[in-house]
């Protein structure tokens, strides 16, 4: 297999398993809406923003994973899961270091994905293996021939 394949099939094998992970993300959100709005009160001081984002992200992380999974967009899918991961890393790193309860992150809940259950430094480790598998999807799904020399017309 040369690197091209190779590069292929690893950004496929990424962003298939990245869609799987985002859909089991809003699903979780979806099914227990509860849990999920008793993070966000511990977490966002503003009743607009404890709102807008129980409403916002479980919608970004369902049509992420669709678009992941589906591989027509995991380009622009990752274009968008890159800065979502690096915030979800950034607040795992805060939390952890300030030394607040960091039991359950709420992003993924037991009944519909009990594997992902982490707490504290856990969830930042896997937070950046989400955002280094986003960051080779965008990578492998580059398309260097819509920018080759060949695409170019040629002298008239």
């Amino acid at each position: 297999m040369n690197g091209d394949k190779l590069k292929y099939a690893v950004g496929w094998l990424l962003s298939f398993a990245l869609g799987i992970v985002f859909l089991l993300a809003g699903w979780s959100k979806v099914t227990d809406p509860a849990a999920f709005m008793g993070i966000l009160e511990k977490l966002a001081p503003a009743p607009w923003l404890r709102d807008s984002l129980f409403y916002i992200t479980p919608g970004i992380e369902l049509t992420l994973g669709i678009a992941f999974v589906t591989l027509r967009w995991r380009r622009e899918a990752a274009v968008i899961a890159i800065p979502l991961c690096l915030l979800f890393l950034a607040l795992g790193v805060y939390l952890n270091l300030t030394g607040n309860e960091f039991a359950k992150c709420g992003c993924f809940s037991p009944e519909v994905a009990p594997w992902f259950q982490t707490s504290g430094w856990g969830t930042v480790l896997r937070d950046l293996g989400f955002l280094s598998a986003a960051l080779l999807v965008y990578i492998s799904s580059r398309n260097p021939e819509r920018i080759s020399k060949s695409s170019y017309p040629s002298k008239i």
